[in-house]
């Protein structure tokens, strides 16, 4: 595996949905020597999950557009563009 370490911050309200993508990444780390190592973190809601990236040191969001709280989001962005 390679030394390096990618921070990816998981934004995903469904914890089947989480599971498998923790999954997915640990199979393509030990199948892959050349694929980094994942730190994931996992925030249930947008709203929180924006809190955490607030904090830096974040190099990935993988990010549920389906979220409840999504709507919040998107008009926010959608007024400041």
């Amino acid at each position: 595996m390679s030394e390096k370490t990618i921070r990816v911050l998981l934004i995903e309200d469904n914890l089947g949905d989480a599971r498998l993508i923790r999954k997915t990444l640990a199979d393509a780390m030990q199948a892959d020597p050349d694929i980094p190592n994942f730190d994931i973190m996992r925030a249930a809601k947008l709203s929180t999950g924006l809190k955490r990236l607030a904090k830096g040191d974040i190099d990935i969001v993988l990010l549920n557009l389906s979220l409840p709280d999504i709507g919040v989001w998107t008009n926010a962005t959608e007024r400041t563009a």
